[in-house]
């Protein structure tokens, strides 16, 4: 028998209502760069830590130079010669969650990060999303049956 912690259904499920969150909060947009959505859940949901940012949003492919200088001495001539070199760290491309449950689809733009959203695919809509529905009108909906 398989024991199951509750806990983590209940991390996941906040997780999740974040993300739902975060992206009902774009709407009507359909295309937002990485740095919204990474302000966003900043300022919103007080999420400043790299690596909960980066298991949200993911990331995108990056190349990063690191250089590194030096002087070089000869101890014959005492003559001193100054290198530099360069050298470039590939990160590879890493799915976030948002990209894992289908709510977005990472894209270059111009080599700029964006994401494409699915409204689609949010369990709990907002009522944006259903304006033109019968029965509401300036955001509330009528019960009557």
């Amino acid at each position: 028998m398989v024991n199951f912690n509750r806990n983590v259904f209940k991390k996941l499920s906040v997780v999740r209502e974040r993300i739902e969150r975060l992206v009902a909060m774009q709407y009507p947009y359909r295309e937002v760069s990485y740095k919204k959505l990474e302000n966003d859940l900043i300022t919103k949901f007080d999420l400043t830590d790299p690596k909960t940012i980066l298991k949200y949003l993911g990331r995108p492919e990056t190349v990063k130079p690191k250089r590194v200088s030096q002087e070089v001495r000869y101890l014959r001539s005492g003559a001193v010669v100054p290198k530099e070199h360069v050298f470039r760290v590939r990160l590879e491309r890493k799915m976030g969650l948002i990209e894992k449950w289908g709510y977005a689809k990472m894209f270059l733009k111009d080599g700029v990060p964006y994401f494409r959203l699915f409204y689609e695919n949010l369990i709990n809509k907002p009522l944006l999303l259903f304006q033109e529905c019968e029965g509401v009108e300036d955001g509330e909906i009528s019960l009557s049956l």
